[in-house]
């Protein structure tokens, strides 16, 4: 296909299928809830190793996860799914804003792994800012703020802050990740 642009001598030359692909692309990105998603995954990545690398082997004790919740964000909207990135982010940060004395975890991977997943939560909060969409209701935050101050209340203050009890909390907030990242890579798909 050639296409001659007004006023110019020369003319540009574009394949059909290039330019399909860039209209392609330009329509991806525009219904994409946020380009920054795209990120999501490496970012996430970032903070996984971190949280693995920051202590011992990460204990297999079971502690209550809420499936449900998670099952029922799957079928969110966008800006939905986007919001419980940024409001589990935001609990799993203050989680960790507790009491650390008795554990020996490298308290630089700790520090690294906080500011990790503050650049997360403020470059999610950054996407909910600049949608185009006026922001949707979040009708999980009740359930998730309830969940994680469950976690304070039966795990760490029951276990008076004890290595034991955040052993536990550093294997949920790995599943958290885990799952977080399915939420993330679904937006991407959009």
């Amino acid at each position: 296909m050639s296409v001659e642009i007004p006023g110019k001598t020369r003319k540009c030359e574009y394949s059909l299928s290039s330019v399909l692909k860039i209209f392609q692309e330009s329509v991806k990105s525009q219904c994409r809830p946020c380009n920054w998603i795209d990120r999501y995954r490496l970012i996430n990545k970032e903070a996984l190793s971190l949280l693995r690398n920051m202590g011992g082997e990460i204990i297999a004790e079971r502690v209550p996860f809420p499936m449900s919740l998670y099952a029922s964000i799957e079928e969110a909207q966008s800006e939905v799914k986007i919001r419980f990135l940024q409001e589990t982010t935001e609990e799993i940060i203050d989680l960790f804003d507790r009491n650390l004395e008795a554990v020996t975890w490298d308290k630089r991977k700790v520090d690294n792994f906080l500011n990790v997943l503050d650049r997360q939560s403020r470059g999610l909060k950054a996407c909910l800012e600049s949608s185009e969409r006026k922001p949707a209701e979040f009708p999980y935050e009740r359930r998730l703020s309830r969940y994680f101050r469950k976690l304070r209340k039966n795990i760490l203050k029951r276990k008076n802050y004890s290595a034991e009890s955040w052993e536990q909390i550093r294997k949920t907030v790995e599943t958290h990740l885990l799952r977080l990242e399915f939420i993330a890579a679904a937006l991407k798909e959009v």
